[in-house]
């Protein structure tokens, strides 16, 4: 009876190990095959990720790169440019093709891809327009497609929907990954249990294992493979930011080169004492618009300069009171001429003078009062300037420009400060349109702002916020009278200078110039051929042009300055490159000076006079004689006499800056009246003296 019980006992016990063993073999069987299943599942979910994600930053940069070749083309006009247009043009309809091939199991997915091909069709649409504007009927016809913003809004969705196709697909990934984690601790626990059970379960749990693996490993070199690529799209982007500089600076010089003698040969027949008065007026509009036009071309360049990050800030001492009343000066007068006043109010602390950019900040005042007082018709214009210390004894800047104008829409103020952009209320399309958006990107280079504040009819405000540092006296930049070199002093002697330039015009201006005044000039073409004129002349002061063929002029610079010699002859750079690089490329080259194209002949002569150490015998201009505005009360007369609606439409078409407007209703002058009012009108329009016609028309009007 007890051994019955014993053997009970016994069997009891292995049938509950054996049951056990069931229980596990069966557990470890679900688990191996839930595993597998899912690593399965995984791994062909992950493969779809990483095809979906290297199709959409392909698809990204086939319309970035169509987009680019086409600002190229309207640019240059050239139809190399227009290579990468026709290749994306090409890549994108079978790049759409394999995304919803890629997507068709996920169905959000498959919505964005299909949602993004009609946007890609407007905008290869857009950008194909713009480019058949552009060689059937110009710049200016591709420019007005371009300001419509389509082109931006249609970029901005696109990016919009491939930024949501690659956060949803990155989400997945993570999603793997933590799936990847749970698997791994999955095996790790069959492993476990199939070593305690059965060897025959261990070698399966170790087969799925090293299949894992493998699979893993295939991953990895995915991914490693991934990240090169996006390395590789990394470096094509420096490189394109590099062609873009490379381009800014090309053109920079294209365009400044002949800028640089019209300007110069204009500043040369000045000082021709035969020259009669009306050639002497002629060449003075020569000059004013020519600097009219390198403002609308240095317009373009810094805005370029600033979305390729190469504008840097040049800090200097400077008077601040002073600046604010010459800008309250020039704008009281424009102001006073439209009939409005202008008051300018500072508060805060006295601090006179202050480390900032003065250009950068001088240009963001001139834009914003100069816009105010264009857009006012009635009123007031108001600048408050406040100088306060904040937190951690920061001094800011703030400027708050406010008019009684028309006012700003809200969606003309979520565009105000978008490049290429002009507002309903400018009636003109005169100008690039970059005034607003060059200022805010100075401000915030400068670790400001600048806001608005604006309701339709109720005028707006505009404010400025930098900071800036306290400054002293002794090393504020000091600002020259209006005079004019006329000769070196007697005693002197003629200091001998090189000229080296591979443009004639640009050579012989300059030569002559410096000859007039009395140095001992020669000329030289390019670099070599100034190396030679040095070692036989020995001049005092070599100009040397930077961008030359045969040896450019750092080149020259560098060996000039490498020999022993070279210590006693001064070489200042002169370039036609917009690209701050030029200075420091300069400076390496051992230059002792740097003169951008085109050269103020004041800038240039200053220049040698601190490094030679020379006396100048000047000749003082008056303002009258720098800008003679002849006999405007006969010219107020004669416009009192004109029928009132010619002089309204003159006086819209002089407020809204519209010079062709302004020359077609001068000529209707002339055959209305008398030809002296006319040629008097286009006299001061020649100028873009606005100021003048605008109150010589105001007077006219109220008569």
């Amino acid at each position: 009876m007890k051994h019955e019980v014993v053997a009970v006992s016994f069997r009891a016990r292995e049938g509950l190990a054996l049951l056990f063993a069931l229980v596990v073999v069966l557990l470890m069987a679900v688990l191996s095959y839930r595993g597998w299943r899912a690593t399965e599942h995984r791994v062909a979910q992950e493969e779809v990720t990483q095809q979906t994600v290297s199709g959409v930053n392909a698809l990204l940069q086939a319309v970035t790169n169509a987009e680019t070749a086409q600002r190229g083309f309207l640019l240059t006009g050239e139809d190399r440019y227009l290579q990468p247009y026709r290749q994306a043009r090409a890549d994108i309809p079978v790049l759409l093709k394999a995304l919803r091939s890629t997507t068709m199991r996920r169905r959000d997915q498959g919505q964005r891809i299909e949602s993004l091909s009609p946007l890609m069709d407007q905008k290869l649409a857009e950008l194909a327009l713009t480019i058949d504007l552009r060689q059937s009927k110009g710049f200016d016809a591709a420019l007005a497609v371009v300001r419509t913003d389509r082109g931006r809004a249609l970029m901005h969705e696109i990016r919009g929907i491939g930024a949501e196709i690659l956060t949803v697909t990155n989400a997945r990934v993570s999603e793997y990954s933590k799936q990847a984690r749970s698997t791994e601790h999955e095996s790790g626990l069959i492993s476990i249990l199939g070593g305690a059970s059965l060897f025959v379960l261990l070698l399966v749990a170790n087969l799925s294992i090293q299949r894992g693996a493998a699979r893993r490993q295939s991953l990895i070199a995915e991914l490693q493979r991934s990240e090169r690529r996006l390395e590789s799209v990394a470096a094509d982007a420096e490189a394109a930011n590099r062609a873009k500089s490379t381009f800014l600076s090309t053109m920079s010089h294209e365009i400044r080169t002949p800028m640089n003698a019209i300007l110069g040969y204009a500043q040369l027949m000045l000082r021709d004492p035969k020259l009669g008065a009306d050639a002497k007026e002629n060449l003075k509009i020569i000059g004013r618009s020519g600097e009219h036009l390198l403002g609308l071309i240095n317009d373009v360049l810094d805005m370029s300069k600033i979305e390729a990050g190469r504008t840097e800030l040049n800090p200097v001492t400077f008077n601040l009171p002073k600046l604010l009343g010459d800008l309250a000066a020039m704008f009281r007068f424009r102001a006073e001429a439209k009939a409005l006043r202008f008051e300018m109010l500072v508060d805060g602390e006295a601090t006179p003078y202050v480390v900032a950019d003065e250009g950068k900040i001088r240009q963001v005042l001139i834009n914003l009062l100069g816009n105010a007082v264009k857009f006012t018709q009635l009123g007031q214009i108001t600048l408050q300037v406040t100088v306060e210390t904040r937190k951690a004894d920061q001094l800011w800047l703030s400027a708050q420009v406010e008019d009684t104008g028309p006012g700003l829409t809200g969606e003309e103020q979520s565009k105000l400060f978008e490049p290429f952009t002009q507002t309903s209320r400018s009636h003109s399309q005169e100008g690039t349109g970059l005034g607003l958006a060059i200022s805010r990107k100075y401000a915030r280079l400068m670790g400001g702002d600048i806001t608005v504040s604006s309701q339709e009819g109720q005028g707006s405000m505009f404010r400025l916020e930098i900071p800036i540092e306290r400054g002293h006296n002794g090393v504020a930049l000091k600002h020259n009278t209006l005079r004019r070199v006329v000769a070196l002093r007697t005693g002197q002697g003629a200091p001998r200078i090189l000229v080296v330039d591979d443009h004639p015009e640009n050579r012989n201006w300059l030569m002559q110039l410096l000859g007039s005044i009395g140095f001992s000039v020669s000329g030289a073409e390019n670099g070599e051929a100034a190396i030679r004129t040095w070692e036989e002349w020995s001049p005092r002061l070599i100009l040397m042009d930077v961008h030359m063929p045969a040896m450019d002029g750092l080149e020259a610079t560098r060996r000039i300055k490498a020999d022993p010699r070279g210590k006693e002859t001064a070489i200042v750079a002169l370039t036609a490159s917009a690209m701050d690089d030029d200075r420091r490329a300069v400076a390496r080259s051992g230059a002792d000076g740097f003169v951008g194209k085109p050269c103020s002949e004041d800038e240039l002569l200053e220049t040698m006079r601190s490094l030679l150490n020379l006396s100048y015998d000047y000749e003082e201009i008056s303002e009258a004689e720098a800008e003679p505005l002849g006999d405007l009360a006969a010219l107020s007369a004669a416009l009192s006499q004109l029928p009132l609606d010619l002089v309204e439409e003159l006086r819209t078409a002089t407020l809204s800056g519209n010079k062709r407007r302004l020359d077609k209703l001068i000529l209707q002058v002339g055959e209305t009246a008398d030809d002296a009012p006319a040629r008097a009108l286009q006299e001061l329009a020649n100028k873009y003296d606005y100021d003048a016609l605008t109150r010589l028309l105001e007077e006219a009007r109220c008569r």
